[in-house]
Protein backbone atom coordinates (compact mmCIF):
# COMPACT_ATOMS: atom_id res chain seq x y z
CA UNK A 1 0.00 0.00 0.00
CA UNK A 2 1.72 3.77 -1.15
CA UNK A 3 1.43 6.33 0.99
CA UNK A 4 -0.79 8.32 -0.76
CA UNK A 5 -2.99 4.77 -0.36
CA UNK A 6 -2.82 5.02 3.38
CA UNK A 7 -4.13 8.76 3.42
CA UNK A 8 -6.97 7.93 1.46
CA UNK A 9 -7.54 5.10 4.04
CA UNK A 10 -7.17 7.24 6.74
CA UNK A 11 -9.38 10.20 5.51
CA UNK A 12 -12.05 7.24 4.88
CA UNK A 13 -11.46 5.77 8.33
CA UNK A 14 -11.94 9.20 9.78
CA UNK A 15 -15.02 10.26 7.69
CA UNK A 16 -16.90 7.29 8.54
CA UNK A 17 -16.34 7.53 12.06
CA UNK A 18 -17.39 11.32 11.67
CA UNK A 19 -20.79 9.87 9.98
CA UNK A 20 -21.56 7.52 12.22
CA UNK A 21 -21.05 9.97 15.15
CA UNK A 22 -18.55 8.31 17.32
CA UNK A 23 -16.72 9.91 19.77
CA UNK A 24 -12.88 9.66 19.88
CA UNK A 25 -13.23 7.66 22.76
CA UNK A 26 -15.82 4.97 20.93
CA UNK A 27 -13.51 5.14 17.76
CA UNK A 28 -10.44 4.08 19.15
CA UNK A 29 -12.00 1.53 21.49
CA UNK A 30 -13.47 0.03 18.33
CA UNK A 31 -9.77 -0.17 16.47
CA UNK A 32 -8.54 -1.54 19.44
CA UNK A 33 -11.32 -4.34 19.50
CA UNK A 34 -10.64 -4.98 15.58
CA UNK A 35 -7.20 -4.35 15.25
CA UNK A 36 -6.04 -4.38 18.73
CA UNK A 37 -4.46 -0.45 17.78
CA UNK A 38 -5.96 2.60 18.97
CA UNK A 39 -4.37 4.58 15.97
CA UNK A 40 -4.22 4.25 12.43
CA UNK A 41 -1.24 5.12 11.83
CA UNK A 42 0.11 2.28 13.78
CA UNK A 43 -2.33 -0.16 11.60
CA UNK A 44 -0.81 -2.47 8.86
CA UNK A 45 -2.75 -2.22 4.95
CA UNK A 46 -4.87 -5.44 6.13
CA UNK A 47 -6.08 -4.10 9.41
CA UNK A 48 -6.96 -0.50 7.27
CA UNK A 49 -9.20 -2.63 5.38
CA UNK A 50 -10.35 -4.51 8.43
CA UNK A 51 -11.64 -1.09 9.46
CA UNK A 52 -12.68 0.16 6.49
CA UNK A 53 -14.65 -2.57 5.78
CA UNK A 54 -16.11 -3.14 9.32
CA UNK A 55 -16.99 1.09 9.58
CA UNK A 56 -18.62 1.10 5.69
CA UNK A 57 -20.65 -2.44 7.09
CA UNK A 58 -22.25 -0.10 9.79
CA UNK A 59 -23.94 2.32 6.80
CA UNK A 60 -24.15 6.09 7.01
CA UNK A 61 -28.18 5.68 8.31
CA UNK A 62 -26.94 4.02 11.74
CA UNK A 63 -25.87 6.55 13.74
CA UNK A 64 -23.26 4.73 16.49
CA UNK A 65 -24.61 3.77 19.80
CA UNK A 66 -22.19 3.21 22.40
CA UNK A 67 -25.09 1.23 24.61
CA UNK A 68 -25.18 -1.38 21.89
CA UNK A 69 -23.33 -4.47 22.76
CA UNK A 70 -21.72 -6.62 19.59
CA UNK A 71 -20.57 -10.07 20.20
CA UNK A 72 -17.16 -11.48 19.08
CA UNK A 73 -18.77 -13.74 16.84
CA UNK A 74 -21.39 -10.61 15.56
CA UNK A 75 -18.16 -8.68 14.95
CA UNK A 76 -16.56 -11.45 12.92
CA UNK A 77 -19.51 -12.38 10.86
CA UNK A 78 -19.59 -8.55 9.99
CA UNK A 79 -15.99 -8.73 8.56
CA UNK A 80 -16.64 -11.53 6.86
Amino acid sequence: MSLNERKEAYKQIHTKASELGMSEDAYRNTLKALTGFTSCTDLRPNELNTVLHFFNAQGSSHAYNPNEIVTDEEALAVLG
